[in-house]
């Protein structure tokens, strides 16, 4: 029989298991209620990194069932878990590269280095979590669970480690280095993000060295921190007419567009996050909010603008504090030389 310890650690493996992947599903749910599409990979990273546990939740179930502990099975079914499992790291990679990485090129090149982690990572679990794992069987069977501590010198736990240490680099401090460096409503989740990844990540390292039931429950914790930090703010739907599309060069024509901005846009667009710009939902939280006017801009028109002029179209407030902002010239002012007409014409036909 089960002692109050054993029980302990059963019902925090199950809480784990059936509450992650419950909170998982439900962030999913609420990514296409809402628009967050950041969330369906934060509901995906959650349901199944809680099956790294799942091993744990067999070894509980047949005590109760039969009275005696998993033997040889426990390492299959862990096996099969630790797979699983792994692909959280490639949910977790991606969010961070969506919301921290505007460089196309370098934030392909990181994801394929997180894939090439994950696949170094399964290889090693399918053909050595022998060599991952130590199991500490129990001196009298049916009272305590299997204790399965890690190897730290193991290559598939190296592998791991390094994996996860990327990760906190990447999103622990870096989304608090963001929080510093923004404003609004921006720094604010920022920082509710850093502080979730860091909750996540530093639970995950100890229990992984220390099982104990209750860091095991402060990694659900993290999750719904995190989904606070990933969350749409609630507000009221109004409908608005998209009047202009932003892709490459074809801003240049939507930037004459600035002259027309009336005050009722202006307010629109503070009260019910619609970009400036293109008219269309600022969704997610990585999106510019001006500190000088609190001007919305979805990241795509922000990051073009930065490119162009640099400057808020409400303001006149660089947008990029590192970057030269350029005067904005009315059309009629505008002066294209004589060689870029002849590009444009070429290339339009």
């Amino acid at each position: 029989m089960l002692s109050f310890h054993g029980w302990i650690d059963g019902i925090s493996f199950v809480v784990l298991l059936v509450f992650g992947i419950i909170i998982g599903l439900f962030f999913i749910y609420e990514s296409q209620k809402s628009g967050a599409k950041i969330l369906t990979y934060l509901g995906l990273a959650l349901s199944i990194f809680v099956l790294m546990y799942l091993g744990n939740l067999f070894d509980f179930f047949t005590v109760l069932i039969s009275g005696r502990n998993l033997g040889n099975e426990f390492l299959s079914v862990a096996r099969i878990g630790y797979v699983l499992s792994s692909l959280a790291l490639l949910c977790l990679g991606y969010i961070g590269i969506n919301q921290m990485i505007s460089n196309l090129k370098f934030g392909i090149i990181l994801f394929i280095f997180f894939i090439m982690i994950t696949l170094a990572y399964v290889y090693m679990v399918i053909f050595s979590i022998e060599n991952m794992l130590t199991l500490v069987y129990p001196e009298n069977p049916g009272e305590e669970l299997i204790q399965d501590n890690v190897n730290p010198t193991a290559p598939g736990m190296i592998v791991l480690t390094v994996g996860n240490v990327i990760l906190l680099i990447f999103l622990g401090f870096g989304f608090l280095y963001k929080a510093i460096n923004s404003e609004s409503i921006i720094k604010k989740k920022s920082y509710i993000l850093s502080l979730g990844f860091f909750i996540l990540f530093s639970s995950f390292f100890i229990e992984a060295m220390i099982p104990f039931a209750l860091l095991r429950l402060l990694i659900v914790v993290a999750f719904i921190i995190l989904y606070y930090g990933l969350r749409e703010e609630p507000e009221e739907k109004i409908e608005i007419k998209k009047t202009t599309k932003v892709e490459g060069d074809l801003f240049r024509i939507t930037q004459f567009d600035r002259d027309q901005i009336t005050e009722k846009e202006v307010s629109i667009s503070k009260e019910k996050k619609i970009c400036i710009v293109c008219k269309g939902d600022a969704i997610g939280f990585n999106i510019y909010i001006c500190s000088e006017c609190e001007t919305v801009y979805c990241q795509k028109c922000a990051n073009t603008l930065i490119t162009m002029e640099n400057v808020c179209w409400v303001c006149e407030k660089p947008i990029d504090q590192t970057k030269p902002s350029k005067p904005y010239q009315k059309r009629e002012d505008v002066k294209i030389p004589k060689e870029d007409v002849e590009k444009i014409k070429k290339k339009n036909n």
